[in-house]
């Protein structure tokens, strides 16, 4: 899939990400201007996995930024926040 708002690129075992704003907001919930412009991932191996992931956060009070959805990109994914204020995306690929 192309996208023009995304250059994805591969490093090894890394892919790095590089988007416009408004679709970093879009797809993260968070604007880059609340200070963080950079999201980690998670990869699971299916969307009940995400789910159940984001159960077990939430129940420890995880901040949970954006719930997961299927993604434009066609996976699913979701964001929470970290104590440290860091965004985290659990996502898995169909």
């Amino acid at each position: 899939m192309q996208n023009p708002q995304i250059v994805i690129l591969k490093l090894q075992e890394t892919l790095l990400s590089l988007c416009t704003q408004e679709l970093f907001t879009n797809y993260t919930g968070v604007s880059p201007s609340a200070g963080k412009s950079f999201y980690f991932t998670v990869g699971y191996d299916n969307a009940a996995e995400v789910d159940q992931q984001f159960a077990t956060l939430k129940a420890k009070g995880a901040n949970v930024t954006k719930m997961p959805v299927k993604t434009f990109w066609g996976g699913y994914a979701g964001f929470i926040t970290d104590p440290e204020g860091n965004l985290w995306e659990l996502s898995a690929t169909y």
